[in-house]
């Protein structure tokens, strides 16, 4: 299930990327605020080294939930990861990196 959902997060956000790439990397924040589950609402991305923002179409963002939750029920401590890099390349291959940190954009909501 955990790679079915990984390759449907690529495929959405690749599908909503309006110009030529070889390669895109991509870096969301998803974090539990107040008992509110809240993902950044713009999320960095990089086409061919040049930074730029890009909005997550709702699919996306719900793909990247529920990645987030089906890992943490396979992770022995029950961890939620909170920031998420995607690098994919124009041949389809793609790595993810997951970190456990507190993440930089959402943690100006904490706060408030």
């Amino acid at each position: 299930m955990n790679d079915n959902i990984q390759e449907l997060i690529i495929i959405e956000i690749a599908q909503n990327i309006d110009c030529k790439w070889d390669k895109f990397t991509i870096n969301i924040e998803i974090d539990d605020i107040d008992g509110e589950l809240v993902s950044s609402d713009e999320s960095e991305i990089w086409f061919n080294e040049e930074v730029g923002e890009f909005d997550l179409t709702l699919e996306a963002s719900e793909y990247f939930e529920q990645l987030r939750e089906i890992m943490s029920k396979n992770d022995l401590e029950n961890r939620y990861w909170t920031i998420c890099d995607l690098e994919v390349l124009s041949d389809g291959a793609f790595k993810y990196k997951f970190s456990y940190e507190e993440p930089p954009r959402l943690s100006t909501l904490k706060n408030i």
